[in-house]
């Protein structure tokens, strides 16, 4: 489960009050009143920021096209639109690259890594793991105010670069390592993911309980870069690790409302899952689970929650109902152009059929195969090989 990339109450940071010139009436209009509409009329506020934005463009002020283009991205992803989101993210960063900015370099650093990060996840849905692995990466070059292009290739952020940036910068920096993290575990570098995370971590956990440490929107993607430890614990088959620290994840958000509501309950379901699988499947775990994710879907942070539901009431009986809806989520998914969650779903799905014992199903593992291997994500491809496996023994 993830929640959407960078939440509005850190855009919202990008509306300060820009200086504003008889010249850029129209486009600093544009921008206001689109702020102005986003509570009532999402589309009307989306189509006024885009206008602003090219206005900005064509009039060459980099402030106010920066700032348009990184709040009409956040709209779009806030829509469900991520791939829409990341293609419009790349448009801005390219168009920005002739402009001169004149405004604060803290704030163009700030509002082109939401940029870089918008454009991660838009090609990390689309299943490009290596573009979306650059992006990231330009993110964090973008964070030293270093003004890099949409096909920037350059190193990491550091936990000792990120510990040393200041504010909502810092904010972003953690952002950035947990998004590394994922990159390197989709990789096959589960282990070196797992010790980024682990440093962090250190840090992290030094400071949450110090006044003034840290900044609401810094508790957040902290909060979200010690969940993703959890999954990578999981993922490696540290299974009682991984149910002591979520609920000490649990603990640790209680007295902190800046962590948000949608941040805890991805852990607790996450953690009944986790539960399920360790203790056993229960009715009571799996209803549950079910007004958990209910609450994630009516907030619009539902993406995965009916695939993980789905797999909990297998585990717990044969359900048709909860087969069609993995094979629902796989060919949604693709139809959407959603394909790194399109192979997941589908082999969720290919799994369960083999297990209740239907045949013929090798020419589509052998096409998801393909697919996985397209991507080239090296965490999915070996356990697909090994259901493959067991499917073919059994046989």
């Amino acid at each position: 489960m993830r929640l959407p990339l960078l939440p509005l109450v850190l855009a919202g940071s990008l509306a300060m009050p820009l200086a504003v010139h008889a010249a850029e009436k129209s486009y600093a209009a544009e921008f206001y009143d689109a702020r102005k509409l986003e509570a009532t009329d999402r589309q009307a506020a989306l189509e006024g920021m885009l206008r602003s934005y090219r206005l900005a463009v064509a009039a060459g002020n980099a402030d106010y096209a920066t700032a348009a283009g990184v709040n009409a991205c956040h709209m779009l992803y806030a829509q469900g639109k991520s791939i829409d989101a990341g293609k419009l993210a790349r448009e801005v960063i390219l168009a920005l690259d002739p402009l001169e900015d004149r405004g604060s370099p803290h704030n163009d650093a700030l509002r082109r890594a939401q940029l870089f990060g918008l454009m991660e996840r838009g090609l990390l849905a689309e299943g490009k793991l290596g573009a979306a692995w650059k992006a990231n990466r330009a993110a964090g070059e973008t964070l030293g105010e270093k003004k890099v292009s949409g096909d920037a290739d350059g190193p990491s952020i550091t936990i000792e670069e990120a510990v040393h940036l200041q504010g909502e910068l810092r904010s972003l920096g953690w952002r950035i390592i947990e998004r590394e993290s994922e990159l390197l575990d989709l990789a096959g570098r589960s282990n070196e993911a797992l010790e980024l995370l682990d440093e962090a971590t250190a840090f992290i956990e030094d400071v949450w309980a110090e006044p003034g440490a840290l900044i609401p929107a810094e508790r957040f993607y902290a909060f979200k870069l010690l969940a993703a430890r959890g999954m990578i614990l999981d993922f490696l088959g540290y299974e009682e690790e991984t149910i002591t620290l979520q609920t000490k994840l649990l603990e640790m958000a209680e007295s902190y409302p800046d962590v948000a509501a949608n941040s805890r309950d991805n852990v607790r379901l996450n953690l009944l899952r986790n539960l399920s699988q360790w203790n056993g499947p229960s009715g009571e775990m799996l209803e549950e689970a079910k007004r958990i994710g209910a609450q994630l879907k009516s907030t619009g942070s539902g993406r995965g929650v009916d695939r993980l539901l789905a797999k909990m009431e297998l585990d717990l009986r044969n359900s048709r109902e909860a087969l069609e809806t993995l094979r629902k989520e796989g060919r949604t998914n693709e139809q959407l152009g959603y394909l790194f969650d399109a192979v997941y779903a589908d082999r969720d799905a290919l799994t369960e059929r083999s297990k209740q014992g239907e045949a013929g199903l090798d020419g589509e593992y052998i096409a998801l195969l393909r697919k996985v291997r397209a991507q080239g994500n090296k965490r999915a491809e070996p356990s697909l090989y090994r259901e493959y496996g067991d499917y073919l023994l059994a046989q």
